[in-house]
């Protein structure tokens, strides 16, 4: 819990929100100037494509191919990944073809149209409901006459006026049950995407809003006093035992209205949250949620998902979140001022930048109750530290990739990967299952991830990770605090997918309204996520009464799901170390250094894969 409390602080960072802003505003620039990297996952353009094969007589055969925009986005994303020659090989795709997909992969970023099209033409948001004007102007009625509308309002009015639809719609659900739930749901999605929802309404406000009366599908008007009608069952990511918040919240002050800093800490095994008042960081209130107690539901054709070592299952860390962040009480939240967050390192997870939102808010609203068939997952599994598919041998060849690319002039000590760091995850899975990432086009740990759903981000340009976490993986330059091209370059690892490294405490954007805002207030600066382990080790350095900069002899033992041992140090003892280092293989070495929150401070780590496990 020490590790949310730093990030709440966002203490010893000395980054300005002046900075952030310029930072910002430089990246948007660079954006519209055209200097950004085209993402992996940019999807391809309009036109068919044709296949040319020769019979046993020589002749050369034509075959025109209709390609959807899915099988473009697919292809030019395998293109990005494995090359235009050996996309051409597997496929039998004409390369002149391929290479006018990517071309004009610009276009298709911005194509919202059906994934089935054949081309990119003239296109538009399809319609949830084939009668959605319909639908529209009888929530618009009721809005004008001032009637408190739910789900089973819009429910009746589908009955009564669209049965046949409503009819093949029910026909293709398990049960009664099931599609009623489903139906509830989809209206839900209705008045969300066309405004009906009550700003800021959320399971239990008493908050009104003086722009419309009606809410989401599932929700009652705030102005109401009845109750809702809806026959949605709440998801069981919301389901706040009485026992549990108790436990797990101290005494608070409904009268105190200081402002209170939000800290969140993802870890291996448990999702933990805390606000901290801003002015001496004193504890309000906390939360624990353990993952193995967030259940998952399995989708149409799914087996039931379940974590292996080493690899964990995105949509239950989300859940967590968004279960933990409610355990807290309403009114703390929303006093928070801003957010600071930290996680468990070295592990990865990619992800689809401009489904993300969407996706995000569906599985949050719903608890992850979809009966929609044709969901598609727009972020991966995650690979976590404790992962083991790269092997000794892999890791070696690795390492002599490595060796083979000269060091520049600002090369910093060797670079120690081992099995779990992203990069060298990254680069099995290019190697071994390329197809994977196929329509992914952005990549972070874990809480980069959730800081990009909290703050509503749908660009790849949009993705951050500071120093600590950018070292964790295996390949930052400690010398210009960017990542290493020789690394990249041995490992074969696409810079465009990789996020942008920041120092920590920089702002990377404010949290977001609707589901995907987990519950926090709107608007709040984001700070960029940070490694769990330094921020352990600044909360110890705070309840230590002693001189600025004596921290430099301290030596620390942190022992959670693994276990480390770590010194402060400065540049230095950095410098000493790298010398007298110098005839050694580091890259075998459980002895490293690292990036630390403030500047000009390393910390020298010894670190073990054992650690204490709690059950």
């Amino acid at each position: 819990m020490e590790e949310a409390n730093v990030a709440a602080s966002g203490e010893g960072t000395d980054a300005t929100m002046v900075q952030n802003a310029t930072e910002r505003t430089s990246a948007r620039a660079a954006l519209s100037n055209g200097t950004g990297t085209t993402p992996i996952a940019s999807p391809g353009a309009s036109g068919d494509a044709s296949e040319t094969s020769a019979d046993s007589a020589g002749r050369r055969i034509q075959h025109r191919a209709n390609y959807s925009v899915k099988k473009k986005r697919e292809l030019i994303a395998l293109a990005q990944i494995a090359g235009v020659r050996e996309v051409c090989r597997m496929e039998g795709i004409p390369r002149r073809t391929l290479r006018h997909w990517l071309d004009d992969a610009d276009k298709i970023n911005s194509f919202e149209g059906p994934d089935t099209r054949k081309s990119i033409g003239r296109s538009g948001r399809r319609e949830i409901l084939p009668f959605g004007r319909e639908l529209s102007a009888f929530l618009e009625e009721g809005r004008r006459e001032g009637r408190d509308m739910t789900s089973s309002h819009m429910i009746d009015y589908i009955r009564q006026n669209h049965a046949q639809w409503l009819e093949g719609y029910m026909a293709g659900k398990k049960s009664a049950e099931s599609g009623q739930a489903a139906l509830a749901r989809l209206c839900q999605r209705f008045v969300e995407r066309h405004g009906f929802t009550q700003a800021g309404a959320t399971t239990g406000s008493t908050r009104s809003s003086s722009t419309t009366s009606m809410t989401s599908a599932n929700t009652p008007a705030a102005t109401s006093s009845a109750p809702a009608t809806s026959t949605v069952p709440v998801p069981p990511s919301r389901e706040l035992e009485t026992d549990v918040v108790q436990s797990n919240s101290l005494e608070y002050d409904v009268n105190d209205d200081s402002p209170l800093l939000f800290g969140l800490d993802i870890g291996t095994t448990a999702v933990k949250c805390v606000v901290v008042k801003a002015n001496d960081g004193q504890t309000v209130a906390m939360a624990n949620v353990s993952l193995s107690d967030v259940t998952v539901p399995t989708r149409h054709g799914e087996d039931v998902v379940e974590n292996r070592i080493g690899v964990q299952n995105v949509d239950q860390v989300l859940l967590a979140v968004q279960r933990a962040v409610r355990l807290l009480p309403e009114a703390a939240r929303r006093r928070a001022i801003s957010v600071g967050i930290c996680g468990q390192m070295h592990g990865i997870v990619w992800w689809c930048s401009r489904a993300v939102h969407e996706a995000a808010e569906r599985l949050l609203a719903t608890g992850g109750h979809n009966d929609d068939d044709t969901y598609e997952p727009v972020w991966s599994e995650l690979i976590t530290w404790q992962d083991q598919r790269c092997t000794p041998a892999f890791l070696e060849s690795c390492r002599e990739k490595i060796a083979r690319f000269k060091p520049t002039e600002n090369a910093s000590p060797p670079i120690r990967i081992a099995a779990g760091y992203g990069l060298v995850s990254f680069a099995y899975t290019l190697e071994n299952s390329p197809r994977t990432l196929v329509g992914m086009d952005a990549c972070g740990t874990i809480h980069d991830f959730v800081a990009f759903v909290l703050c509503g981000h749908t660009l790849r340009s949009e993705t951050f990770m500071d120093t600590t976490d950018a070292h964790s993986w295996g390949g930052l330059n400690l010398q210009t605090q960017t990542w290493d091209p020789r690394v990249l370059r041995a490992l074969r690892i696409p810079s465009s997918m990789l996020p942008t490294v920041k120092k920590p405490g920089t702002c990377i954007g404010h949290t977001s309204a609707g589901h995907a805002g987990f519950g926090l207030p709107a608007n709040k600066p984001v700070c960029v996520p940070m490694g769990d382990h330094p921020c352990s080790v600044l909360a110890a350095l705070s309840k230590r009464q002693s001189q600025p900069g004596s921290e430099s002899n301290l030596t620390l033992v942190n022992i959670g799901t693994s276990a480390q041992m770590a010194m402060v140090l400065t540049g230095a003892d950095v410098a000493k170390l790298s010398s007298s280092r110098e005839a050694q293989d580091q890259g075998n070495s459980s002895f490293e250094v690292r990036p630390f929150l403030f500047e000009d401070r390393f910390l020298g780590v010894a670190a073990s894969l054992s650690g204490f496990v709690s059950t």
